[in-house]
Protein backbone atom coordinates (compact mmCIF):
# COMPACT_ATOMS: atom_id res chain seq x y z
CA UNK A 1 0.00 0.00 0.00
CA UNK A 2 2.84 2.25 0.78
CA UNK A 3 4.38 1.69 -2.60
CA UNK A 4 1.38 2.29 -4.45
CA UNK A 5 0.51 5.35 -2.79
CA UNK A 6 4.30 6.77 -3.56
CA UNK A 7 3.97 5.21 -7.13
CA UNK A 8 0.69 7.03 -8.12
CA UNK A 9 1.87 10.36 -6.62
CA UNK A 10 5.12 10.33 -8.21
CA UNK A 11 2.90 9.68 -11.59
CA UNK A 12 0.29 11.69 -11.15
CA UNK A 13 -0.45 14.93 -9.00
CA UNK A 14 -4.02 16.29 -7.92
CA UNK A 15 -6.25 17.07 -5.18
CA UNK A 16 -8.14 13.22 -5.70
CA UNK A 17 -5.07 11.57 -5.79
CA UNK A 18 -3.55 12.76 -2.97
CA UNK A 19 -6.40 12.59 -0.76
CA UNK A 20 -6.52 8.56 -2.15
CA UNK A 21 -2.87 7.85 -1.59
CA UNK A 22 -3.35 9.27 1.62
CA UNK A 23 -5.75 6.82 2.47
CA UNK A 24 -3.37 4.06 1.16
CA UNK A 25 -0.25 5.96 3.35
CA UNK A 26 -2.39 5.61 6.44
CA UNK A 27 -3.51 2.03 5.55
CA UNK A 28 -0.63 0.80 5.07
CA UNK A 29 1.66 2.59 7.49
CA UNK A 30 -1.34 0.85 10.08
CA UNK A 31 -0.75 -2.55 8.60
CA UNK A 32 2.50 -2.43 8.40
CA UNK A 33 3.07 -0.81 12.37
CA UNK A 34 1.61 -3.74 13.34
CA UNK A 35 2.44 -6.54 11.18
CA UNK A 36 6.24 -5.60 12.33
CA UNK A 37 5.59 -5.37 15.65
CA UNK A 38 3.49 -8.69 15.46
CA UNK A 39 6.08 -10.41 13.72
CA UNK A 40 8.76 -9.41 16.43
CA UNK A 41 7.21 -10.21 19.31
CA UNK A 42 6.97 -13.99 17.66
CA UNK A 43 10.39 -14.53 16.52
CA UNK A 44 11.85 -12.91 19.93
CA UNK A 45 8.99 -14.35 22.55
CA UNK A 46 11.10 -13.85 25.80
CA UNK A 47 12.18 -10.37 25.26
CA UNK A 48 11.02 -8.00 22.22
CA UNK A 49 11.11 -4.76 24.22
CA UNK A 50 14.78 -4.45 23.34
CA UNK A 51 13.96 -4.88 19.44
CA UNK A 52 10.68 -2.82 19.82
CA UNK A 53 13.34 -0.26 21.00
CA UNK A 54 15.49 -0.84 18.02
CA UNK A 55 12.59 -0.30 15.62
CA UNK A 56 11.59 2.73 16.97
CA UNK A 57 14.91 3.73 16.97
CA UNK A 58 14.89 3.48 13.06
CA UNK A 59 11.39 5.35 13.37
CA UNK A 60 13.34 8.19 14.79
CA UNK A 61 15.67 7.88 11.71
CA UNK A 62 13.51 8.42 9.03
CA UNK A 63 12.19 11.02 10.98
CA UNK A 64 15.93 12.79 10.73
CA UNK A 65 16.85 11.76 7.24
CA UNK A 66 13.38 11.88 5.63
CA UNK A 67 12.99 15.93 5.34
CA UNK A 68 16.75 16.10 4.83
CA UNK A 69 16.07 13.99 2.19
CA UNK A 70 13.24 16.13 0.71
CA UNK A 71 15.46 19.04 1.30
CA UNK A 72 18.18 17.93 -1.24
CA UNK A 73 15.51 16.95 -4.02
CA UNK A 74 14.52 20.61 -3.31
CA UNK A 75 17.98 22.38 -3.41
CA UNK A 76 18.59 20.45 -6.60
CA UNK A 77 14.96 22.17 -7.92
CA UNK A 78 14.10 19.07 -8.92
CA UNK A 79 10.63 17.98 -9.54
CA UNK A 80 8.23 16.96 -6.59
CA UNK A 81 7.26 14.11 -7.82
CA UNK A 82 10.66 12.60 -8.50
CA UNK A 83 10.50 12.36 -4.25
CA UNK A 84 7.81 9.81 -4.59
CA UNK A 85 9.25 8.08 -7.10
CA UNK A 86 12.52 7.77 -4.67
CA UNK A 87 10.53 6.53 -1.89
CA UNK A 88 8.61 4.31 -3.79
CA UNK A 89 11.93 3.16 -4.54
CA UNK A 90 13.10 2.82 -1.43
CA UNK A 91 10.15 1.02 0.37
CA UNK A 92 10.24 -1.54 -2.58
CA UNK A 93 14.04 -2.25 -1.76
CA UNK A 94 13.13 -2.67 1.68
CA UNK A 95 10.37 -4.77 0.94
CA UNK A 96 11.87 -7.10 -1.24
CA UNK A 97 15.30 -7.26 1.28
CA UNK A 98 12.76 -8.61 4.11
CA UNK A 99 11.34 -11.06 2.48
CA UNK A 100 14.96 -12.48 1.25
CA UNK A 101 16.00 -12.90 4.34
CA UNK A 102 12.88 -13.26 6.37
CA UNK A 103 13.74 -16.88 5.83
CA UNK A 104 16.83 -16.79 7.74
CA UNK A 105 15.51 -15.23 10.79
CA UNK A 106 12.39 -17.57 10.81
CA UNK A 107 14.99 -20.54 10.69
CA UNK A 108 17.14 -18.91 14.01
CA UNK A 109 13.36 -18.45 15.65
CA UNK A 110 12.53 -22.51 14.79
CA UNK A 111 15.75 -23.10 16.78
CA UNK A 112 14.34 -21.95 19.81
CA UNK A 113 11.78 -22.87 22.65
CA UNK A 114 9.22 -20.50 21.30
CA UNK A 115 9.00 -23.63 18.14
CA UNK A 116 5.83 -24.76 19.30
CA UNK A 117 4.29 -21.72 19.31
CA UNK A 118 4.93 -20.09 15.76
CA UNK A 119 4.08 -24.05 14.22
CA UNK A 120 0.91 -23.89 16.09
CA UNK A 121 -0.16 -20.16 15.94
CA UNK A 122 -2.91 -21.34 13.69
CA UNK A 123 -4.15 -23.66 16.21
CA UNK A 124 -4.42 -20.83 18.80
CA UNK A 125 -8.32 -19.82 19.35
CA UNK A 126 -9.05 -16.15 18.56
CA UNK A 127 -10.33 -14.00 21.59
CA UNK A 128 -12.27 -11.02 21.25
CA UNK A 129 -11.31 -7.27 21.91
CA UNK A 130 -13.38 -7.14 24.85
CA UNK A 131 -11.71 -10.01 26.53
CA UNK A 132 -8.43 -8.27 26.14
CA UNK A 133 -9.13 -4.78 27.15
CA UNK A 134 -10.41 -6.41 30.57
CA UNK A 135 -6.94 -6.71 31.48
CA UNK A 136 -5.67 -3.67 33.35
CA UNK A 137 -2.50 -3.45 32.11
CA UNK A 138 -3.61 -3.95 28.98
CA UNK A 139 -5.84 -0.75 29.18
CA UNK A 140 -3.78 1.15 31.03
CA UNK A 141 -0.85 0.85 27.64
CA UNK A 142 -3.14 1.99 25.44
CA UNK A 143 -4.29 4.94 27.40
CA UNK A 144 -0.52 5.40 28.31
CA UNK A 145 -0.08 5.22 24.53
CA UNK A 146 -3.02 7.78 23.49
CA UNK A 147 -1.92 10.54 26.19
CA UNK A 148 1.85 9.78 25.24
CA UNK A 149 0.62 10.38 21.66
CA UNK A 150 -1.42 13.46 22.58
CA UNK A 151 2.45 15.10 24.60
CA UNK A 152 3.94 14.03 20.97
CA UNK A 153 1.78 15.64 18.74
CA UNK A 154 1.59 18.70 21.11
CA UNK A 155 5.10 19.05 21.03
CA UNK A 156 6.17 18.20 17.27
CA UNK A 157 2.68 20.08 16.08
CA UNK A 158 3.43 23.65 17.53
CA UNK A 159 6.91 23.72 18.25
CA UNK A 160 7.88 26.32 15.71
CA UNK A 161 5.16 28.50 16.55
CA UNK A 162 5.72 28.15 20.48
CA UNK A 163 9.56 29.72 19.65
CA UNK A 164 7.78 32.33 17.23
CA UNK A 165 6.38 34.13 20.14
CA UNK A 166 10.33 34.43 21.41
CA UNK A 167 11.00 36.43 18.18
CA UNK A 168 12.99 33.01 17.18
CA UNK A 169 13.60 33.00 13.62
CA UNK A 170 12.21 30.25 11.38
CA UNK A 171 14.52 28.58 10.50
CA UNK A 172 16.05 28.10 14.19
CA UNK A 173 13.04 27.31 15.35
CA UNK A 174 12.78 24.07 12.41
CA UNK A 175 16.35 23.57 13.38
CA UNK A 176 15.16 22.99 17.30
CA UNK A 177 12.43 20.27 15.41
CA UNK A 178 15.58 18.79 14.12
CA UNK A 179 17.05 18.72 17.55
CA UNK A 180 14.35 17.54 18.97
CA UNK A 181 13.85 14.23 16.74
CA UNK A 182 17.96 14.26 17.53
CA UNK A 183 17.68 13.59 21.06
CA UNK A 184 14.46 11.45 20.48
CA UNK A 185 16.72 8.89 18.54
CA UNK A 186 19.72 9.39 21.40
CA UNK A 187 16.96 8.98 24.26
CA UNK A 188 16.05 5.18 23.13
CA UNK A 189 19.61 4.07 22.59
CA UNK A 190 19.64 4.85 26.55
CA UNK A 191 16.83 3.19 27.11
CA UNK A 192 18.04 0.25 25.42
CA UNK A 193 20.91 -0.23 27.76
CA UNK A 194 19.01 0.87 31.00
CA UNK A 195 16.32 -1.83 30.38
CA UNK A 196 18.82 -4.75 30.07
CA UNK A 197 19.49 -3.68 34.29
CA UNK A 198 15.67 -2.97 35.50
CA UNK A 199 11.86 -3.93 34.18
CA UNK A 200 10.01 -1.74 31.34
CA UNK A 201 7.36 -0.61 33.91
CA UNK A 202 10.17 0.94 36.22
CA UNK A 203 11.80 2.65 33.51
CA UNK A 204 8.75 3.87 31.94
CA UNK A 205 8.18 5.50 35.70
CA UNK A 206 11.62 6.93 35.82
CA UNK A 207 11.06 8.56 32.59
CA UNK A 208 7.31 9.63 33.39
CA UNK A 209 8.57 11.41 36.26
CA UNK A 210 11.29 13.23 34.27
CA UNK A 211 9.46 13.59 31.41
CA UNK A 212 6.42 15.76 33.40
CA UNK A 213 9.18 17.25 35.19
CA UNK A 214 10.30 18.38 31.66
CA UNK A 215 7.26 19.54 30.73
CA UNK A 216 6.51 21.74 34.03
CA UNK A 217 9.54 23.54 33.60
CA UNK A 218 9.63 23.49 29.87
CA UNK A 219 6.14 25.28 30.33
CA UNK A 220 7.02 27.97 33.48
CA UNK A 221 10.51 29.19 32.23
CA UNK A 222 10.82 32.15 30.55
CA UNK A 223 14.52 31.69 29.09
CA UNK A 224 15.38 30.38 25.74
CA UNK A 225 17.67 28.36 27.55
CA UNK A 226 15.93 27.21 29.86
CA UNK A 227 13.46 25.85 27.73
CA UNK A 228 15.45 24.46 25.64
CA UNK A 229 17.02 22.34 27.98
CA UNK A 230 13.98 20.96 29.32
CA UNK A 231 12.96 20.46 25.49
CA UNK A 232 15.79 17.89 25.66
CA UNK A 233 14.70 16.64 28.88
CA UNK A 234 11.53 15.64 27.55
CA UNK A 235 12.71 14.13 23.87
CA UNK A 236 14.98 11.89 26.39
CA UNK A 237 12.71 11.12 28.55
CA UNK A 238 9.48 9.91 26.49
CA UNK A 239 10.80 9.19 23.45
CA UNK A 240 10.90 4.88 24.69
CA UNK A 241 7.59 5.29 25.52
CA UNK A 242 5.89 4.05 22.49
CA UNK A 243 7.84 0.48 22.31
CA UNK A 244 7.71 -0.13 25.77
CA UNK A 245 4.10 0.62 26.77
CA UNK A 246 3.50 -1.84 23.42
CA UNK A 247 5.92 -4.52 24.91
CA UNK A 248 4.46 -4.24 28.47
CA UNK A 249 0.94 -4.80 26.66
CA UNK A 250 2.00 -7.59 24.67
CA UNK A 251 3.76 -9.55 28.22
CA UNK A 252 0.22 -9.97 28.75
CA UNK A 253 -0.57 -12.59 26.23
CA UNK A 254 2.13 -13.57 24.23
CA UNK A 255 0.14 -15.75 22.18
CA UNK A 256 -2.09 -12.93 20.88
CA UNK A 257 0.41 -10.24 20.64
CA UNK A 258 -0.89 -9.14 17.08
CA UNK A 259 -4.40 -8.95 18.61
CA UNK A 260 -3.21 -6.98 21.30
CA UNK A 261 -0.73 -4.64 18.90
CA UNK A 262 -3.95 -4.10 16.90
CA UNK A 263 -5.33 -2.60 19.66
CA UNK A 264 -2.34 -0.47 21.25
CA UNK A 265 -1.63 0.81 17.92
CA UNK A 266 -5.27 1.70 17.44
CA UNK A 267 -4.94 3.60 20.43
CA UNK A 268 -1.96 5.67 19.42
CA UNK A 269 -3.87 6.25 16.04
CA UNK A 270 -6.79 7.63 18.07
CA UNK A 271 -4.47 9.81 20.19
CA UNK A 272 -3.22 11.48 17.01
CA UNK A 273 -6.95 11.66 15.85
CA UNK A 274 -7.70 13.00 18.94
CA UNK A 275 -5.00 15.80 19.76
CA UNK A 276 -4.13 17.19 16.34
CA UNK A 277 -7.70 18.84 15.93
CA UNK A 278 -8.14 20.01 19.54
CA UNK A 279 -4.38 21.44 20.08
CA UNK A 280 -5.43 23.30 16.51
CA UNK A 281 -8.35 24.42 18.26
CA UNK A 282 -6.63 25.76 21.77
CA UNK A 283 -3.84 27.05 19.66
CA UNK A 284 -7.01 29.43 16.99
CA UNK A 285 -8.64 30.74 20.34
CA UNK A 286 -6.02 30.35 23.35
CA UNK A 287 -3.11 31.05 21.49
CA UNK A 288 0.66 29.49 22.80
CA UNK A 289 -0.56 29.70 26.79
CA UNK A 290 -3.54 27.65 25.69
CA UNK A 291 -0.76 25.00 24.11
CA UNK A 292 1.19 25.00 27.35
CA UNK A 293 -1.67 24.15 29.53
CA UNK A 294 -2.69 21.61 27.33
CA UNK A 295 1.02 20.18 27.38
CA UNK A 296 1.38 20.74 31.23
CA UNK A 297 -2.65 18.62 31.72
CA UNK A 298 -1.67 15.60 29.43
CA UNK A 299 1.85 15.24 30.86
CA UNK A 300 0.34 15.08 34.44
CA UNK A 301 -2.18 12.48 33.02
CA UNK A 302 0.08 10.34 31.90
CA UNK A 303 2.42 10.46 34.41
CA UNK A 304 -0.44 9.26 36.65
CA UNK A 305 -1.29 6.43 34.20
CA UNK A 306 1.70 5.15 34.36
CA UNK A 307 2.59 5.02 37.81
CA UNK A 308 -0.96 3.15 37.94
CA UNK A 309 0.59 0.89 35.08
CA UNK A 310 4.30 0.38 37.40
CA UNK A 311 1.71 -0.51 40.61
CA UNK A 312 -0.56 -3.08 38.44
CA UNK A 313 2.71 -4.73 37.18
CA UNK A 314 4.41 -4.76 40.75
CA UNK A 315 1.15 -6.11 42.01
CA UNK A 316 1.12 -9.14 39.48
CA UNK A 317 4.96 -9.88 40.40
CA UNK A 318 4.10 -10.19 43.36
CA UNK A 319 1.17 -12.40 42.83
Amino acid sequence: MLAAGFLIFGIYLSITVFVFTLILFRLGSGVLDTSIHAYVAKVFYDSPSPVFIKLDFYWYMGAILGPLAVSIFLFFNLQVKYIFLFFFLMVVLVTVLFFRFCANVKSISLSTPEESLIENAKKIKPVSYSVLLKNKIILLSCTGLFLYIGIFTILSTWLTAYFSDFDIPLYLSSAFLSAFWIFNAAGIMISGRILKKISEAKLLLFCGIAGCAGTLFYGFSSAIAAKLAFLVLQALSYSSFFPLLNAVAVAEDKKYSGTILSITLSASVIGLVFFQPVSGFIMEYFKIQGINILLIVVSIANLAVIFSLFRARNKKSLK
